[in-house]
């Protein structure tokens, strides 16, 4: 039981990274103009988000380990590649309010 719970909760945390990560990606390529930019999202074979390019041509690329954990996401904006973030801090699901 203690197990299942424990999967349970990681599988939350999953999905609040992924979120988040989400939350980070738009504020990277939000559009600097008026007019916003089309973006395109290219997914993998296993349906997981693995690149996302925004209309000025900047790239953030998402990888995964065997069991779909998010591993890092790499952004390469206008030529200068930004850090690669391979660590998240863990946050408590029952702590986020909204």
């Amino acid at each position: 039981m203690a197990d299942e719970r424990a999967g349970m909760m990681q599988m939350a945390f999953q999905k609040v990274l992924s979120v988040l990560a989400c939350v980070l990606l738009l504020c990277v390529f939000a559009p600097t103009s008026a007019v916003a930019d089309q973006a395109q999202y290219i997914y993998d074979d296993l349906g997981r988000l693995s690149q996302v390019i925004d209309g000025q041509g900047n790239v953030a690329t998402y990888t995964y380990d065997a069991v779909d954990n998010l591993l890092s996401i790499t952004f390469n904006t206008g030529g200068v590649r930004a850090p690669t973030i391979t660590a998240f801090t863990p946050i408590d699901p029952a702590n986020l309010s909204c």
